[in-house]
């Protein structure tokens, strides 16, 4: 017995001693862009006046903690002292919601717009629950293993069931709801369906930030803005104050399958960046004088190369001289014995990723700031995760 308790002792010492995070250094890579290797992150852009910033998340269900995480963990880094906050408010069970909060960083205000919209997927996700074990509620009578039943009751039946939801007529709610809210946070209103961008003064530094499946939601709500205006001059110049795109754990490669086409006239040149054309056409139709004052546009993907639902940026086919796209590898939990990172902590990771949240907070400028304190880990991928 003795034996055996050594050999177990030295096999889990052998397995543990054999995991790594081969990019708990990140490492970052730009496409076909000249010039060093760096980007902005939050704290530069408040250097140089106001800011607002539009974050929206990804799959899986959220309420308002999800919100209250992203905003007390990013006014933490900054060092941000907060002036108002919205509660969560008077809303049904199906209603979507959004937390906005206004603080101030040194002489510049910073306001930011959370947009939970998981509860427009809810009820399609409650009726999948008789799919659950009857221990756990549901009608399922038959022994599942533990792994394949978490994995189904999470992951499938509360998470990916998402997708599904946005990708046909029933995301119609979604994306109405998500533009809305993208034109408020860009100083317009929606009237008759359409957003409309009123003649204000100068729009202030954009920062957008969105989440696996967020990232999708994201510039389908852009791209729909945009047409809608028929290319005028105003949403041009409003949309042309985006200086920053942070996609964490991005999935637009592979959403874009549901509605962008792969071939033809319409299809993009530069494959995956088809969604970045609309910032680009924006860009394009601004007024000269206006456009020599825009900084050039910097969208970050963030990346760990075992995340099997994200996808890094090509750049391939990108030519504007004032948009630069940049990958940042990073691990987001160990890697064992070179075989498997656990999936839930690859995809979730990121929001707990020191290097992650210190990149979007102080950018990237000879390296990443990566924060000094622990986050909270918490996926929802599995059960208990």
């Amino acid at each position: 017995m003795n034996v055996l308790r050594i050999v177990a002792t030295a096999a889990v010492g052998l397995f543990l001693s054999c995991c790594a995070s081969p990019y708990e250094v990140p490492v970052a890579d730009q496409f076909e862009s000249s010039g060093p290797l760096a980007f902005n992150g939050i704290a530069d852009y408040l250097k140089q006046g106001d800011v607002r910033i539009v974050w929206i998340h990804g799959m899986c269900d959220h309420d308002y903690s999800w919100a209250v995480n992203r905003r007390d963990t990013l006014y933490e880094s900054l060092g941000a002292s907060v002036t108002s906050s919205d509660s969560r408010g008077v809303y049904g069970p199906g209603d979507p919601y959004p937390v906005r909060s206004t603080a101030h960083v040194g002489g510049s205000t910073l306001s930011t717009d959370y947009l939970v919209w998981s509860p427009l997927s809810t009820a399609f996700k409650d009726r999948l629950r008789y799919d659950d074990i009857e221990s756990e509620g549901g009608r399922f009578p038959y022994r599942r293993a533990s792994l394949n039943k978490d994995l189904k009751q999470t992951l499938i039946n509360r998470c990916l069931v998402d997708a599904v939801v946005y990708a046909g007529p029933n995301g119609d709610r979604i994306r109405d709801w998500v533009k809305a809210q993208v034109c408020e946070g860009l100083s317009g209103i929606v009237r008759s369906g359409k957003c409309r961008i009123p003649e204000t003064g100068p729009p202030p530094r954009t920062v957008l930030v969105a989440e696996s499946l967020g990232s999708k939601l994201l510039f389908d709500a852009l791209r729909s803005i945009w047409e809608e205006s028929g290319r005028s001059v105003r949403t041009a110049e409003q949309l042309a104050s985006i200086q920053s795109v942070f996609l964490l754990a991005n999935q637009i490669p592979l959403l874009d399958a549901a509605d962008r086409p792969a071939t033809g006239e319409k299809a993009a040149a530069s494959g995956e960046l088809d969604f970045l054309s609309v910032l680009v056409d924006v860009r394009a139709q601004v007024p000269k004088a206006f456009a020599r004052t825009l900084p050039e546009l910097q969208v970050i993907a963030f990346s760990d190369p075992n995340d099997l639902l994200s996808y890094r940026l090509s750049g391939k086919g990108l030519q504007f001289a004032s948009v630069r796209v940049i990958n940042v590898i990073v691990s987001n939990a160990p890697t064992y014995l070179g075989l498997f990172e656990m999936p839930d902590a690859a995809h979730c990771g990121y929001k707990w990723n020191r290097n992650v949240v210190g990149a979007v907070a102080f950018g990237y400028h000879h390296g990443i700031r990566s924060l000094a304190y622990e986050l909270p880990k918490e996926c929802g991928l599995v059960t208990g995760s």
